[in-house]
């Protein structure tokens, strides 16, 4: 089967993000404005296509959007995900913002497997319990803090629970310090001056050195990504990877193909995305492509 090395799908069924995160490409980017859906129709043959090429992998319903902005139309593409992936894993993101005002009209309709909430503002354990008995949510363990329950702010500090059968994964991390070392751009703080500055090139490992190319990292293992993963943004662009979007034009050319008129997996076995799937496994560093000459991730 095609699809059988593919651990992981990002599908973004709309492009709506509410917040502009300064540690996030959307805050150079405009999400707010304009909600743009995924095609119903492209959408269903993305599932007809994948179910038909063996894809037993998570799908996720998460790029750069907040999946619970419009939840109705979340709900309805889970459910026909479900219907005819029934096995598959399905799961999102979300910043909780929605879930602090419509918490179970969002949740009781939602047949995900998993929903994680990213507490962006690194509001601490309390937010993250006051979040739960709101939506009625049930608090089954936490992981990661201290004996006298002090956040440290580390992505591995969260809170476990359980909203019928979905399970509630609640994250705490210092996020705009925690994306220095990834590759999603945005502003971040110079160490220096303590005002931000914007990363260039929305690539490459720890942000605000990307500015200053002579003395970013560059990449010095192989990367996997493009091979056990796929993310298909709210028009159909399939990329290579998740820190690379098609509505950011410094990104366009690295769009493997749209699934508006290529069948999905006649864009995974492209020449173009088999070519840059072998430069990734190649170890010529030098020849990378600037997105992943200057990233460590994969």
């Amino acid at each position: 089967m095609i699809f059988d090395k593919i651990k992981k799908i990002e599908v973004e069924v709309f492009s709506k993000c509410n917040r502009k995160c300064n540690w996030c490409p959307n805050v150079s980017l405009d999400r707010l404005k304009e909600n743009f859906h995924m095609d119903e129709e492209t959408y269903l043959r993305l599932l007809t296509n994948l179910k038909d090429n063996g894809f037993k992998g998570e799908i996720s319903f998460s790029r750069y959007n907040e999946p619970t902005a419009n939840h109705k139309v979340l709900q309805k593409r889970v459910k026909q995900a479900k219907e005819i992936l029934p096995n598959n894993y399905m799961l999102c993101n979300t910043n909780g913002d929605y879930l602090r005002r419509k918490g179970d009209e969002i949740l009781d309709g939602l047949m995900l497997d998993e929903l994680n909430i990213m507490d962006y503002d690194c509001r601490g354990i309390e937010h993250g319990l006051e979040l739960f008995k709101k939506c009625n949510i049930k608090e089954k363990s936490k992981q990661g803090f201290t004996g006298n329950q002090q956040i440290k702010y580390r992505a591995n500090n969260k809170l476990l629970g359980e909203y019928k059968n979905i399970k509630i994964v609640h994250y705490y991390a210092d996020w705009p310090k925690h994306h220095k070392i990834e590759t999603r751009g945005g502003f971040f703080i110079d160490s220096k001056t303590g005002k931000p500055k914007k990363v260039v090139s929305n690539y490459g490992n720890k942000g605000v050195e990307v500015l200053f190319k002579k003395n970013a990292r560059r990449r010095k293992h192989a990367c996997n990504k493009p091979t056990i993963n796929m993310n298909i943004d709210f028009n159909g662009v399939v990329n290579p990877c998740c820190h690379i979007r098609s509505d950011n034009p410094e990104h366009e050319k690295y769009g493997l193909g749209n699934i508006n008129d290529t069948s999905v997996q006649e864009i995974y076995t492209s020449e173009k995305a088999v070519e840059f799937r072998k430069l990734l496994m190649s170890g010529k560093w030098e020849d990378y492509p600037d997105p992943c000459k200057y990233c460590t991730k994969g």
